[in-house]
């Protein structure tokens, strides 16, 4: 396994399933199939070392190592075809795009691109707000964009959220929130702070 974390592309996701079975899970090979930006390793509940390093306690386990030097991010949820494409797609951040994001995804958009300030929506609508699209295409040269949406309580406490929508930046780890009335005027002005310090540099 450190053979293989080693020789990984530096940017690249990797899956790792721990498992019981002697064979090759039907549904693994198939999101290796649907997933192949992603590398995919089997990992048998014989290989304790790895058990153990892991802490893996019950089988199947699924996982996603953001990049090969990140620690991994174990799925929660049951083992179901859907569940676990949806789990998986979290992962594909294309960071050129607004960023849907969620507890198991907000830290690794933080960690990307962290020479850039990292705008992130709470909102309760369902869709990118136009507002926030505008907010996007003027000022994704110099900052990287998320949402998140209806928001769980676990990243609501985290961020100090008590109402949505909520828009806050982070910049080298230091968390600011927009505290008026979301407006376009307002965040515009918000953000061009930013903007102006990314341009400076």
């Amino acid at each position: 396994m450190d053979f293989f974390l080693q020789h990984a592309p530096p940017d690249s996701s990797i899956v790792l399933l721990f498992t019981e079975r002697d064979d090759l899970p039907p549904l693994y090979t198939e999101l290796a199939k649907n997933f192949r930006m992603f590398l995919f390793a089997i990992i048998r509940h014989t290989e304790t070392d790895m058990v153990e390093k892991f802490q893996i306690t019950k089988y199947p386990t699924l996982m996603v190592m953001p990049r090969p030097d990140k620690p991994p991010i174990a799925y929660r949820g049951d083992i179901l075809p859907k569940d676990v494409h949806n789990f998986l797609s979290n992962f594909a951040i294309d960071m050129n795009n607004i960023v849907r994001i969620n507890t198991y995804t907000i830290d690794v958009f933080l960690d990307r691109e962290k020479h850039k300030p990292h705008v992130i929506l709470f909102t309760s609508h369902d869709t990118v707000p136009r507002l926030y699209e505008d907010l996007w295409r003027k000022f994704h040269f110099y900052m990287c964009f998320a949402i998140i949406i209806a928001p769980e309580e676990e990243l609501k406490t985290r961020f100090s959220v008590t109402e949505c929508p909520r828009l806050l930046t982070s910049t080298d780890g230091e968390i600011v929130n927009f505290e008026e009335e979301i407006s376009a005027k307002g965040v515009f002005e918000f953000l061009s702070t930013f903007a102006s310090a990314q341009r400076s540099r």
